[in-house]
């Protein structure tokens, strides 16, 4: 790339006519291209997830929902119980709002039909819970099946 030059009258920047030396405008373009190309992998990438999980999850009917206060079941039964809800919630959020975009945590939730306490225990925010739904979608059992379908 070029180093754009100064004009002699007043010091701007030819290419962007800003008012700092020679080169730096480049840096900035470089950066901002940069930033684009990052922008556009994890686009990408989200995008991949997305198609990942609705054609997992969204095919089968959500789990039956565990019955409200202590049943003897083992903490971590409960989690994974609620985390297969959640990722059919999330599916089904996806498929209802015709993307990513519009899905939002209290979608999933009412999909899900869990708490927000539960699926704040279980991910971070909406974007942990995608990563982590694909992955499980990605993972194959030794037969080569899905090894999260029934």
């Amino acid at each position: 790339m070029a180093v754009p030059a100064v004009d002699g009258a007043g010091g701007r920047c030819a290419a962007c006519g800003g008012d700092h030396a020679p080169g730096a405008c480049e840096e900035a373009v470089t950066g901002e291209a940069l930033r684009q190309i990052e922008e556009a992998q994890r686009a990408r990438e989200r995008d991949r997830a997305v198609r990942l999980v609705t054609a997992a999850f969204a095919p089968y009917e959500l789990p039956s929902r565990l019955g409200s206060g202590p049943q003897g079941w083992r903490r971590e039964c409960v989690q994974a119980h609620q985390r297969r809800r959640i990722y059919f919630g999330l599916a089904e959020a996806i498929r209802r709002e015709g993307g990513w975009d519009g899905v939002t945590v209290a979608k999933i939730i009412d999909h899900a039909r869990v708490s927000r306490r539960a699926f704040y225990t279980l991910f971070i925010d909406r974007g942990d819970c995608l990563r982590q739904a694909a992955q499980m979608a990605e993972e194959k059992d030794p037969d080569g099946q899905q090894a999260h379908r029934p």
